[in-house]
């Protein structure tokens, strides 16, 4: 998939827009160019009739937002940097670089853990 980095920044920038400490700097060609090598997140998509879905929360740095419905009940996917081998959501670490796919858009807001770490948290409900 042929992604526009114009349109990549400007959706991105929307989904980040009022988040304190967010700048878009990283966002390159570089960075796009990887995007197909994201470890893959689908969630299945929560039906009317489940009352026993909660949201799903997760954790990173550097978001990429990248708008795609080809994936039936999903607006597009996120990608971001986080967890580790036995922690793969903890907002801790930088090791995976995951795509999860999302069926609302999110909104991406700051988060403090770790110390000195600052990384943002995204809902997925």
């Amino acid at each position: 998939m042929e992604l526009d980095i114009a349109q990549v920044r400007k959706d991105t920038t929307e989904l980040m827009a009022g988040v304190e400490g967010w700048s878009g700097d990283y966002l390159t060609d570089d960075v796009l160019d990887g995007a197909e090598d994201a470890e893959d997140v689908i969630e299945e998509m929560a039906t009317e009739d489940d009352l026993q879905v909660s949201a799903l929360v997760y954790y990173g740095n550097r978001p990429v937002w990248i708008r795609d419905t080809s994936r039936p009940g999903y607006v597009g996917k996120l990608l971001i940097y986080n967890g580790s081998v036995n922690r793969p959501n903890d907002p801790c670490g930088t090791r995976f670089r995951r795509a999860i796919w999302f069926y609302h858009s999110p909104r991406g807001t700051a988060f403090r853990n770790c110390g000195a770490y600052t990384g943002f948290q995204f809902i997925n409900a």
